[in-house]
């Protein structure tokens, strides 16, 4: 078996020395770019890997970055992750994740248990804003580790960077959309409104209706879990307390998913008697019968900018903190019907 290239025979094929091959590899300023060019083009002939350990003592750092989720069976919380390694190691950097998919009174002991690791900042994909929640945060800030939150955290901003899809606007779009087909009759299954999530994209269903006019019936409005049973149930719910409906917006997928299935055993078709429209687009939202209209978050681009907003603070802990919002997209398939002919 070769050999594995050592940083002695980078140096000598670049002809530096050893301190500037670990100058390049820790990606220091003090080298001549004429110089990085040929110990990184010796790096790649030579196939040399250089040593995490190695890199962190040089540098005071672990190269690792932490991601607090708060639901690991999410179907989009897959893409995101997957998004955020990518880019964590087109950079050097590794991921450690630590997830709360079972909320306890004891939550945060997750949170100290990834911070312990050594990681050099730590994406959230959910904070919760409790006087509990509230005293680590100010911990970490204190402790000046690098933050980045997921989602639009209003009693943050400042404080550190987010990144958030325009919950409101998806909710407003996906209303105004059903609106714009000439439905007036609609109701809505959200997901828990302790959520954010769920909050602004009910504010956004809101806000589509009084611009039509319409008045909101509470009764037509039902609380889901982002679950399949709380959609099939909701579903259920809505139908017996506003039979007249002729749309439902429901705030994810999944739960949109299940409300076909409870829709159509019902009675009503889909959509010649009610239209349906979702949030997410879910890789199973193509392939409903018929398929599913919804808005699509794209959680590739929201794991790419967080990873690489976080580094970025890594890199440089005087960058201002920053507020990256992203928008959803319409995606039309055959759930939704035009009524207004």
């Amino acid at each position: 078996m070769p050999r594995k290239a050592r940083i002695e025979d980078v140096a000598v094929a670049a002809r530096v020395s050893t301190q500037t091959v670990s100058r390049v590899i820790n990606n220091r300023p003090e080298v001549l770019p004429a110089t990085r060019e040929r110990v990184l083009e010796a790096i790649s002939l030579l196939g040399y890997e250089p040593s995490l350990f190695a890199r962190g003592l040089a540098g005071n750092k672990s190269f690792i970055i932490g991601l607090i989720a708060e639901d690991l069976s999410e179907p989009m919380m897959a893409h995101f992750i997957a998004a955020v390694e990518l880019e964590a190691r087109k950079r050097g950097f590794f991921l450690l994740v630590s997830s709360n998919t079972n909320p306890t009174p004891e939550r945060p002991i997750h949170e100290r248990m990834l911070a312990s690791s050594h990681v050099d900042g730590i994406l959230f994909s959910r904070l919760g804003m409790g006087e509990q929640e509230q005293a680590y945060l100010q911990e970490l800030l204190a402790r000046k580790i690098p933050l980045v939150a997921l989602g639009d955290w209003t009693g943050i901003q400042g404080i550190l960077s987010s990144v958030h899809l325009d919950e409101l606007d998806g909710g407003y779009q996906a209303t105004r959309y059903l609106l714009g087909l000439g439905h007036r009759h609609i109701g809505m299954i959200t997901g828990p409104m302790t959520n954010s999530a769920a909050s602004s994209r009910s504010q956004g269903y809101e806000q589509a209706l009084r611009e039509f006019g319409l008045p909101q019936h509470i009764d037509c409005i039902v609380e889901g879990d982002w679950g399949f049973d709380s959609g099939f149930a909701c579903a259920q719910t809505l139908i017996r307390r506003c039979p007249d409906l002729t749309a439902i917006f429901c705030q994810n997928d999944r739960m949109a998913i299940a409300a076909m299935q409870a829709l159509e055993q019902s009675g009503r078709k889909i959509p010649g008697d009610i239209s349906i429209i979702g949030f997410d687009d879910i890789p199973d939202a193509a392939y409903t019968n018929p398929a599913l209209t919804t808005m699509r978050q794209s959680a590739e681009e929201i794991g790419q900018k967080a990873a690489s907003l976080l580094l970025d603070t890594i890199e440089n802990p005087e960058t201002e903190p920053q507020r990256i919002e992203i928008k959803t997209t319409l995606i039309q398939r055959g759930s939704c019907q035009n009524i207004s002919t």
